[in-house]
């Protein structure tokens, strides 16, 4: 990782690259605000040094930048942060001006010639971190909210920003370390027989926190599931109307539709935006075809081959597979438990009768499955059925993100691990301090500082160089 110097002014623009009414330009670091007196027509800069010296907390001064290169006046607005109050922990300017981006840049070539260093990709942020003002999984929200692509994305990020998941395992660790602090303190008056905490009352206390750290372990581990969009993947037959229905669901023509059974071989998949702000991927694949003697020529067999193996594979990896059936049609689905019983534990499992405009039979079809199902009946031709279908599906993704902790998959990456650690190290003081024996104390402040070492390393407090780069490296310039 670049090693970046604290005690150096370092600037960048904030704002994108399109052309808008206003951009913004960053300045952190000790001479901050000397830099940007600098920038200002010398017959305000008196005025303006007088007001930056008295300055005590958060101030917007109007100015005018200077810009040799174009000979005129630049009318802009200084955003003062003069303390550590800043978002970097250090003196920070945001300068506000006109979002012409050669102006921009001609700001910070006037910077660079004052002695201002260009910021490197989230260097700004990495201050904030290094002077306390966000922790870790705070930093990785900031990039969530960065690349956030739709609203549940980002509200997801905003309330990780605000301490969605350090501040319980904050909780946690501050209970932790006056557990420790009380059984060390016992474990140095050992001699003379001084008990400043009873074995019961850390058992008590042990059992809670360990509680409290394994509802979050099962929250991340549900999340670990569920971090990227999810995937609903539609099986069946071949020509049981699952083209029809995935083009109908996402509104538009995504796969061949035919009478022809058979016409889908690859797998077709669309991204379908939900009211809830979470969209969710359609995954259409390939109708299921028994093993048979054919006499399809060699190509056209591993191509149906290839196509029954990226069935199995999609349904290994739904979250959510509607098994489609005409419907009135009795057919053996059999063939699906075993895909199902290799698939992830939280697998559903719906029937969607097709094609019910069709049927006038009203019962749902046996379909001989372990897992259970729910019933659905749609047409094209009448789409009452599908809205309905789309109404579930959005009550489903709203019900399968409800328990969920509000983690950006790049913690869940670097944490979740960290998490069940310290999860098994208390597990594991429990077992000891249910064990009358004369040595317990030494062994659960060992285990003590196991979790404490764990938990340290998600919110920041324990970290290596390859964590920040693996963080930090993924920033965009000014954040």
């Amino acid at each position: 990782m670049q090693a970046w110097e604290l005690e150096t002014t370092i600037c960048a623009i904030a704002t994108g690259t399109a052309p808008a009414f206003r951009g913004i330009i960053r300045i952190s670091g000790p001479d901050a605000l000397a830099t940007a007196l600098l920038l200002t027509d010398p017959k305000q800069r008196t005025e303006l040094a007088m007001q930056l010296a008295t300055l005590k907390a958060a101030r917007r001064i109007a100015a005018s930048i200077v810009l040799p290169a174009i000979f005129q006046r630049l009318p802009a607005a200084f955003f003062i942060w003069p303390d550590e109050r800043s978002y970097t922990g250090q003196p920070t300017v945001e300068i506000h001006s006109f979002g012409n981006l050669t102006l921009l840049q001609m700001v910070v070539q006037r910077l660079t010639e004052i002695g201002v260093e260009i910021a490197g990709p989230g260097e700004f942020t990495y201050r904030a971190f290094l002077n306390g003002r966000l922790d870790l999984t705070q930093c990785e929200a900031v990039l969530g909210v960065i690349h956030a692509d739709n609203q549940a994305a980002l509200q997801s990020s905003l309330r990780q920003l605000a301490g969605g998941l350090s501040q319980p395992l904050e909780a946690i660790r501050g209970r932790l370390i006056e557990l420790l602090a009380d059984l060390e303190a016992g474990l140095d008056f050992v001699d003379e027989d001084i008990e400043f905490i009873s074995r019961e009352q850390i058992r008590t206390q042990l059992t809670e926190l360990q509680r409290m750290l394994q509802t979050t372990a099962d929250q991340l581990g549900s999340r670990v599931l569920s971090s990227e969009r999810p995937r609903v993947v539609l099986v069946g037959w071949p020509n049981a109307g699952k083209s029809s229905l995935i083009n109908s669901l996402a509104r538009t023509e995504v796969a061949i539709v035919s009478e022809m059974a058979g016409t889908t071989r690859d797998f077709v998949r669309q991204m379908v935006p939900m009211a809830s702000g979470t969209p969710l991927d359609l995954i259409d694949t390939a109708g299921f075809e028994e093993a048979r003697d054919t006499s399809d020529s060699l190509a056209i067999a591993e191509i149906r081959q290839l196509a029954q193996r990226q069935l199995r594979e999609q349904i290994a990896v739904a979250d959510l597979v509607l098994i489609c059936a005409e419907a009135g049609e009795e057919r053996d689905f059999g063939w699906l438990d075993e895909s199902i019983a290799t698939a992830r534990s939280t697998l559903e499992c719906w029937l969607v009768q097709t094609k019910s405009d069709r049927s006038k039979k009203s019962d749902a079809p046996d379909l001989n499955l372990k897992s259970t199902v729910r019933s659905l009946k749609t047409s094209v031709v009448d789409t009452g059925g599908t809205d309905e279908l789309r109404a579930a599906l959005q009550d489903w993704i709203v019900t399968r993100h409800s328990n969920d902790a509000d983690v950006q998959p790049l913690t869940l990456v670097r944490c979740s691990a960290s998490i069940q650690a310290a999860n098994e190290a208390l597990m594991s003081a429990l077992e000891v301090s249910n064990a009358d024996t004369a040595t317990g104390n030494e062994l659960i402040a060992a285990e003590l500082r196991s979790a404490l070492h764990e938990l340290g390393s998600v919110v920041g407090e324990v970290y290596t160089d390859d964590i920040l780069d693996a963080l930090f490296s993924r920033f965009c310039i000014g954040k």
